[in-house]
């Protein structure tokens, strides 16, 4: 390997496996593992004019690994397609991000954007660098595809923490319980919810005004 391989190659086998803004390894996964699905599982269903039907998940990749690595989804040989996507996906962050791996960091390539039902871009909050991936409890889905940015567009809805025993509840929204951009609860909760923060739900109280006129 060269010297940005080596570097990706250490930021992937020391990663804790968090998701989060400034982790490397999560890039180094994320592309990988991208380009590991297209070139199996993507590259087979266009073959064959199947891109229409619903793709495998990517956990079927990691079964095929283990119990089948000669299978036709990977060409016959699993270790040969994985390093083929490693190099690619390198050659892929080096080139629109840089040679420096540390640079590679989630926050750079992982970004939320919250449309308006509007779709009037003025009045979508976004983008902003964002956490999680599809198996996160903070859901970050991005498509499995090599580009900058990822851009997330389905997350956590209203997050709610609950022990109806003792009467504990708490929740927060990612933006604001309003959908109205001229409301002052359209957006009010969006730093709590971006900082994994919950209100009281016990304590927490808001007042609606209705005008029927």
């Amino acid at each position: 390997m060269n010297n940005t391989e080596n570097q990706a190659f250490n930021a992937l086998v020391s990663w804790n496996c968090d998701a989060d803004l400034n982790s490397t390894g999560m890039t180094v996964y994320w592309y990988f593992l991208s380009e590991l699905y297209n070139l199996s599982f993507e590259r087979i269903y266009y073959e064959h004019n199947l891109s229409g039907f619903i793709l495998p998940f990517t956990t079927t990749i990691v079964y095929l690994a283990k119990n089948d690595p000669d299978s036709f989804w990977f060409n016959g040989n699993f270790t040969q397609i994985a390093r083929e996507s490693f190099i690619r996906e390198v050659t892929f962050l080096s080139k629109n991000i840089g040679k420096n791996v540390s640079d590679w960091e989630w926050k750079n390539v992982h970004v939320l954007e919250i449309y308006s039902q509007t779709g009037i871009q003025s009045l979508s909050i976004g983008p902003i660098p964002f956490y999680g991936d599809d198996h996160t409890i903070s859901v970050g889905s991005a498509p499995y595809d090599l580009k900058i940015p990822l851009t997330v567009t389905v997350s956590s809805s209203l997050r709610f923490i609950a022990c109806p025993g003792n009467s504990t509840f708490y929740g927060i929204f990612p933006g604001g319980p309003s959908e109205n951009i001229l409301s002052a609860y359209f957006s009010n909760q969006l730093e709590m919810w971006y900082d994994h923060k919950y209100y009281n739900l016990e304590n927490y109280r808001v007042v609606a005004v209705m005008n029927y006129e």
